[in-house]
């Protein structure tokens, strides 16, 4: 409004002046300040005045960040497809509401139903939730048929598997923790250097960005070398954190190599550290395809020499024809993009230098605290300030509306990604584009071009030097282009929602506002699939988003990558969720550490325990809800689940107290090894396994002293005789009495 105001001022104060045709103005944002001479006119910057970087104002756009989705239920649909732990892979078929008859009545329960092969169906107490996983995977499992040993020898093997690559993640960081090289202490010369390099940065840091920074300072500050993986969206900041690691490196007086896959990618990384190292003594050179044998050799001798400080290329650089005077670090780009061959060098590597990692594959969190003393990660899931959330526009394809939508970004000068997935025809789509948008140059890009015809046309993209690039989905995981703003992909009801993902993260690297425009044939024509993923691409724009069905598969990706390719086919036969779950018990075994197994505990507490839909009317947060309650493992998170239940939902009924209650109980059960637990008006019964933490001696006296409260059956069991019809005292009761079993129990 003050922009229009304003030029409203000058048109009045000069009424003769020639306007200037289709005048537009956008919101920019300052690093600098500057002066109007004639008009007595000086701009500062927050910064210029105050001496320091202000907090710039995030985007009223929603940002979510990376969370593990695999741990909720709440967004189950009917036909999705589930992992239960002793009986494999089925398809949930919805909650159910049953009657349990016991002793002393029918109390109300709720139940999973799953349909597994054959129309078998198997009905799982919600307390048995935490046994229950989200299957994330293939999209058409097989369901195992109940009864059959073929999961529990999947389940067998992949623990097996589990357990030896765990062994050998051990055996590698004892490798590592026995290695040395040069601490990187942030003190003296190199703090004030690294202090001025960090000054140079013109934007805010985002909080992911400075704990990412930090741990990296810390892990150069250890004499041992360093192993981390720093994943995040692209265009999340990720360059800023290598550039700062190379930086302390370098300066310490040793080398650090770029890694890139593809020499397009490594012009990009040449050009951004060139250009942030312009300050510094630090020389930045780069190896590559490109480039004639002298200026090749004379790179070679520099680098043996010790002149160049910072070298960028492609896996050439692990060819033993180049030489390192004194290599410190290495920082990989999509370490998944390089062969078997160019990975064990790296993996070689491991024990003697600096080795970081970036990559855009999302890592599930779950993994991430898995690793964790093994493989550190750091995760940037929050996006730089002032970045807009991408406008995404689903329609049946309009060439006109495309021609203008390509006007409208060339016009603001920028450029334009046109996806057209088919190579047969991808020369006349561009033709026909030529037609419709005469002034624009146009590239093109596939995969059955030569490499070096490829690099030639990304990196004329890269340079500005084309305005459109019409490419297949080639494209999806490459260029850091932040001029290209709009985004036009035909027939995207072929694409996956993964890749739909990807590619749209194509634009919008800018504080500019980016297009996408996901070209369709008639609804009618298309598959429900098709529908509902372009409806989620449509609706999930948030920054870092990468919506839940789109990051199962791109989670899946991450975990393999950083695992190992021969990992994923193990994820697709039992699912990420229950993966996680083995690996990280995997790992406790490794270390020597004790795993407590899962246990059937088989509780009757003549009570309906439930959450009622009046209470928590959507089924799916109700089953997620019952999750929650199962993983609880004490009363500190039982008390935050009420809190927040309560907060949410408001009074809590009966029967969602005692589903609280309920897991009370069974937490304690769980710590002393019990069997079955059951109450009724007449007292309590408890049935002891051959595992059971008791103290036979104090049960014995506990019997003795007061033999009309305590009996011993004769297979072991024991009844405490209350005699009380009201339930909350039934259930205070058997809590109070667990409590006294564990302060007397044996290990």
């Amino acid at each position: 409004e003050a922009a229009h105001a304003l030029c409203k001022q000058i048109d009045e104060a000069h009424p003769g002046q020639k306007k200037l045709p289709k005048l537009s103005s956008c919101i920019g944002f300052l690093d600098a300040g500057f002066a109007v001479p004639n008009r007595k006119l000086l701009l500062l910057t927050g910064r210029e005045l105050l001496g320091q970087r202000l907090p710039r104002k995030r985007s009223r756009t929603g940002t979510v960040l990376h969370s593990d989705i695999f741990s909720s239920l709440a967004e189950l649909k009917i036909g999705d497809a589930v992992v239960h732990e002793d009986h494999g892979v089925g398809r949930y078929h919805g909650l159910e509401t049953m009657g349990d008859e016991d002793g002393d009545g029918e109390q109300l329960a709720d139940f999973i139903k799953i349909e597994y092969a054959d129309k078998a169906h198997v009905y799982v107490p919600v307390e048995e939730l935490s046994r229950l996983h989200r299957y994330s995977g293939d999209d058409s499992p097989q369901l195992n048929k109940l009864g059959s040993e073929k999961w529990k020898r999947t389940r067998e093997r992949v623990k097996r598997d589990l357990l030896a690559m765990a062994h050998e993640l051990i055996d590698i960081e004892a490798e590592r923790t026995g290695a040395r090289r040069p601490a990187c202490k942030m003190e003296g010369v190199l703090q004030d250097a690294y202090e001025e390099f960090v000054a140079r940065f013109p934007f805010e840091e985002t909080d992911d960005q400075v704990s990412a920074i930090d741990a990296i300072l810390v892990d150069l500050a250890r004499e041992r070398p360093m192993d981390r993986v720093v994943c995040g969206d692209v265009g999340f900041g990720k360059t800023e954190v290598a550039m700062r690691a190379a930086f302390v490196v370098a300066e310490s007086g040793r080398q650090v190599a770029i890694l890139a896959p593809t020499t397009v990618l490594a012009n990009q990384h040449f050009a951004s550290f060139s250009e942030r190292f312009a300050g510094s003594n630090l020389k930045v050179a780069m190896i590559s395809r490109l480039q004639g044998k002298k200026e090749s050799d004379q790179i070679c001798r520099e680098l043996a020499g010790g002149s160049i400080r910072i070298i960028v290329g492609t896996h050439r650089l692990l060819s033993d024809q180049f030489e390192f005077a004194d290599l410190g670090m290495v920082i990989v780009d999509e370490e998944q993009r390089f062969g078997v061959k160019h990975k064990q060098k790296l993996k070689a590597l491991h024990t003697s230098v600096d080795l970081l990692t970036l990559t855009a594959t999302p890592i599930p969190r779950t993994l991430h605290q898995t690793l964790s003393g093994l493989r550190s990660v750091s995760i940037i899931s929050t996006p730089p300030a002032e970045r807009e959330a991408i406008r995404t526009m689903v329609s049946s394809f309009d060439r006109h509306l495309a021609a203008e939508a390509i006007r409208r970004e060339l016009y603001r000068g920028g450029q334009v990604y046109y996806l057209h997935n088919h190579v047969k025809s991808i020369h006349r789509i561009a033709e026909r584009i030529r037609e419709d948008v005469p002034e624009a140059e146009i590239g093109i890009a596939h995969g059955q071009m030569s490499p070096a015809e490829l690099d030639r046309q990304m990196l004329a993209f890269y340079e500005g030097r084309l305005h459109i690039l019409v490419c297949t989905t080639i494209v999806e995981s490459g260029l850091d282009v932040p001029n290209a703003n709009t985004l036009i992909v035909e027939r995207a009801d072929l694409l996956g929602l993964s890749q739909l993902h990807q590619i749209r993260g194509r634009v919008g690297r800018s504080h500019r506002q980016a297009y996408a425009y996901m070209f369709t044939p008639d609804a009618r024509s298309m598959t429900a699939d098709a529908r509902e993923r372009l409806q989620a691409i449509a609706e999930h724009t948030e920054l870092g988003a990468g919506f839940l069905l789109a990051r199962q598969d791109m989670e899946i990706r991450g975990a393999g990558n950083l695992l190992g390719a021969e990992q994923s086919g193990k994820i697709e036969e039992i699912g990420l969720d229950l993966y996680m779950e083995m690996l990280s018990d995997a790992v406790s075994e490794a270390r020597g550490e004790r795993v407590k197994p899962k246990q059937n505990i088989d509780i009757h507490l003549g009570i309906n325990a439930i959450l009622p839909p009046a209470y928590v009317p959507q089924a799916g947060e109700r089953l997620n809800l019952y999750r929650r309650i199962s993983r609880a493992a004490d009363d500190a998170q039982i008390t935050l689940l009420f809190e927040e239940m309560t907060d949410r939902f408001g009074r809590m009924p009966d029967e969602a107290k005692f589903c609280l209650e309920q897991q009370r109980i069974r937490w304690r059960a769980s710590e002393l090894s019990l069997a079955a637990i059951k109450t009724g008006s007449l007292g309590l019964r408890i049935q002891f396994t051959a595992e059971s933490h008791i103290d036979p001696v104090n049960m014995i006296q506990r019997v003795q002293r007061d033999p009309h409260r305590y009996r011993l059956t004769p297979d072991g069991n024991l009844t405490l005789i209350h005699g009380t019809e009201d339930q909350r005292q039934r259930l205070k009761g058997c809590i109070a009495f667990l409590d006294s079993l564990l302060e007397s129990s044996v290990a």
